[in-house]
């Protein structure tokens, strides 16, 4: 398949229906002056809708991923009887008899380290395994197949990847989850050299594929990061794929600020949920907050 430029897809996009109706969510329950952002995806818990987020201080990068609970529809609570995890852009899934979350885990000293971390057990209150990724490598996720396995989207950067290109292959159980699988995954070469990839968030379909939520990204000069939702259908026994489709782009969203200047033009692609017949993106906005946006069913 041919290479694409963020630019041919930013093109592409640009003459399709936009997006509309954008609503910034609030959250409760966190000091005054945490900023709330980068979730998972909207998920059901002992009948309840919760989401994971981001909690951080502006002036920080020390963060805690915070459980909190839908009590309207752009409203949360905290749960404080759930635990936090020091875990930035936390994720959620069932996974067989699993529940599993995850995030980056960043490690500070004695030098500045990041991977994933992904924790397993039968409920939130149980997290009891925890699976780390290759130093290094962000945007792990998981889906269970229609076969009953369970396919795993990686996204090595470096030697191997470049700036970060999506990998994946398949396993029959989490605990065959190891470094050693995450490194060999196979990539899917989608973007010119100068972007990356990495996926937030995956659905099976019925027929077998796998509706993929992604991010696309590249840098402009003085390092400014440029973060587009992307999709793409997957089929994980032939490992073909549409081309990446860009969703959305800041200026489609609510005006706000930004962690710092570098970071206004960033979209972290959270989550697509399907309500009252109409499709929306959740997104993490700037480092600073979470916004939602109606769309166009993106996987049709």
């Amino acid at each position: 398949m041919k290479l694409t430029s963020i630019d041919e897809l930013l093109g592409q996009f640009r003459t399709q229906p936009q997006p509309h109706s954008p609503m910034r969510w609030s959250f409760e329950g966190c000091a005054a002056d945490d900023d709330v952002y980068n979730p998972s995806n909207l998920f059901e818990f002992e009948g309840k809708t919760l989401i994971a987020a981001r909690v951080e201080k502006r002036t920080s990068e020390v963060s805690q991923a915070v459980f909190f609970q839908r009590t309207s529809d752009y409203h949360f609570i905290r749960r404080p009887d759930l635990p936090t995890y020091s875990l930035q852009d936390p994720f959620f899934h069932k996974i067989q008899q699993w529940t599993v979350f995850g995030g980056t885990e960043v490690l500070f000293s004695p030098k500045l380290t990041w991977h994933t971390a992904i924790y397993y057990g039968k409920d939130l209150h149980h997290l009891d395994y925890k699976i780390i990724a290759p130093p290094g490598m962000k945007d792990v996720r998981l889906v269970e197949l229609k076969n009953g396995r369970i396919g795993v989207f990686t996204r090595p950067q470096g030697l191997v990847g470049g700036r970060g290109t999506i990998g994946f292959f398949m396993i029959n159980h989490i605990h065959e989850l190891t470094t050693e699988r995450m490194v060999n995954a196979s990539l899917l070469h989608m973007l010119t050299v100068d972007a990356w990839s990495g996926v937030n968030d995956a659905y099976m379909r019925e027929d077998g594929l796998i509706n993929v939520l992604a991010h696309v990204a590249v840098f402009s000069s003085g390092d400014t990061r440029h973060y587009y939702p992307a999709t793409f259908i997957f089929d994980p026994l032939t490992l073909q794929y549409t081309s990446l489709k860009i969703i959305a782009e800041r200026s489609n969203f609510l005006p706000g600020p930004a962690k710092r200047a570098d970071l206004m033009d960033v979209l972290f692609s959270a989550g697509i949920y399907e309500e009252k017949g109409n499709f929306h993106l959740i997104s993490g906005i700037s480092d600073v907050e979470i916004q939602s946006i109606q769309i166009d069913n993106p996987f049709k």
